[in-house]
């Protein structure tokens, strides 16, 4: 039927419309991951748009990361509510948390991409190296623009890193340095240097041995005026619960040596091998067969030394094996050993923990405070504060699977496990599920929100 240039289908005919050159199958504007292929560039977003073109969205980026921050700090709050900060321990809270900081770095990772998306768009060109770097992140699964901006962060990192090269291996032998000069030299407290520490007593003394730390380090203070003391007054440790608790400041009346890891393992081996008896107490503290055997061997291993010294404040503390290795440390000019229990077994993560022993000559309280309930909570929070933001540096960052680390030769180790994790999650996927339209990016973040 036809009326005015107009024409009626009727219910019995069937028609079929299309453009002329249209074939069933053949997309014309897209490529098959949904991503727009050159024509449809260029006729969605301009002439000059379709080559190496990528559409982007700062704004909308932004938007998504704003709300990301709004629910992170929403699941912060009642990660914090149901863990007293921390303290105790719920699953579904810190899993909650988790899954919400992963969304903030996805959303900052987006907006980056969005910035790197304006800069791919304004080249002219590449060099054969990105070039190269483009193919092999397409065969690891990515899409055209995903590999183009892994490929240019890429090549960027690669620059970053001969310019950095020679100071990074300049930091690396000057860590290994510090490490290698605290673990073979001697130190010495002088005379005037502050300590801090904890005591359900508020006499102006010291006991034969005692633990303290630097007072001029308020982290490691608060740890101990909030955490220690916050178990005390709970009645961890034997303590009654309510029991007062009081910090002290102590003095060094004169230099005190602080004995070296290998100075203290050289005093214990000859204490060793002078005294069969002792050997006998000391091994019945090791609670491994490889530090039992090094003893029966004759041999002070630094498991030996280490499971020692953690206990001197544990099972050994008061007892002949304790006694009698100050006694030797002394007779050798020291009067303190780093605590290695609480710089790196118990959590506290402390930098300066000290045993001061048989110092009572060198050493004078100067001030003793009660702590209050108040005092005890501020602290508490500064010290779970800082033990959470090492603690998520060292164990959360695998499961933040796009944080990187400071400093440019580290993140670029830190991101290289990353990128090979990523990569064998992806091959998992795939193989899997061998017809998925999931770009690479879709399938890691979905595997990360589902864990």
């Amino acid at each position: 039927m036809e009326m005015y240039g107009y024409v009626f289908a009727r219910e019995s005919d069937l028609a079929h419309h299309g453009i002329k050159g249209m074939h069933w199958g053949v997309r014309r504007w897209q490529n098959e991951d949904g991503t727009f292929n050159e024509a449809g560039k260029e006729r969605y977003f301009g002439k000059g748009t379709g080559e190496n073109y990528h559409p982007v969205d700062k704004a909308g980026a932004k938007a998504r990361l704003e709300n990301a921050k709004l629910q992170e700090k929403a699941a912060k709050g009642e990660y914090n509510r149901k863990t007293a900060g921390g303290r105790i321990y719920d699953e579904e809270a810190a899993k909650k948390f988790i899954k919400a900081k992963n969304e903030t770095t996805f959303a900052k990772q987006d907006l980056k991409d969005e910035g790197v998306k304006e800069k791919l768009n304004k080249e002219s060109k590449i060099s054969a190296r990105r070039e190269k770097l483009i193919e092999q992140y397409k065969e690891k699964g990515m899409n055209q623009e995903e590999a183009e901006i892994a490929a240019y962060k890429r090549e960027r990192t690669e620059k970053m890193l001969k310019v950095a090269g020679a100071v990074a291996v300049t930091a690396a032998v000057a860590y290994g340095a510090a490490k290698y000069k605290e673990y073979n030299f001697d130190s010495v407290i002088k005379m005037d240097t502050s300590l801090t520490r904890i005591a359900t007593s508020d006499t102006k003394s010291v006991q034969d041995a005692f633990y303290a730390v630097f007072s001029k380090n308020k982290t490691d203070v608060s740890k101990y005026a909030g955490l220690y003391a916050d178990q005390i007054q709970k009645g961890v440790y034997g303590h009654k619960i309510g029991t007062d608790v009081f910090q002290k400041t102590i003095r060094a009346t004169g230099d005190l040596s602080v004995a070296s890891p290998k100075s203290a393992m050289k005093a214990l081996g000859d204490l060793v091998q002078k005294d069969p008896q002792y050997k006998e107490d000391l091994k019945k503290l090791m609670n491994t067969k490889s530090a039992r055997d090094a003893l029966d061997s004759g041999k002070i291993t630094k498991e030996v030394y280490e499971r020692l010294n953690v206990q001197l404040g544990a099972s050994a503390k008061g007892s002949d094996v304790a006694k009698k290795f100050y006694d030797e440390m002394t007779s050798r000019g020291y009067n303190a050993i780093k605590d290695v229990n609480d710089a790196k077994y118990s959590g506290f993560m402390t930098k300066t923990p000290m045993i001061v022993f048989n110092a009572q000559s060198k050493v004078s309280v100067d001030k003793v405070d009660k702590l209050s309930k108040s005092a005890i909570a501020a602290n508490n929070a500064k010290a779970v504060a800082d033990i959470g933001r090492k603690t998520v540096a060292k164990e959360l960052a695998p499961t933040l699977a796009l944080y990187t680390a400071g400093g440019v030769g580290v993140a670029a180790a830190s991101k290289a496990a990353t990128t090979k994790r990523q990569d064998q999650i992806v091959r998992e996927y795939r193989q899997e599920h061998p017809n998925t339209n999931l770009s690479y990016n879709d399938i890691v973040r979905n595997y990360y929100r589902n864990q």
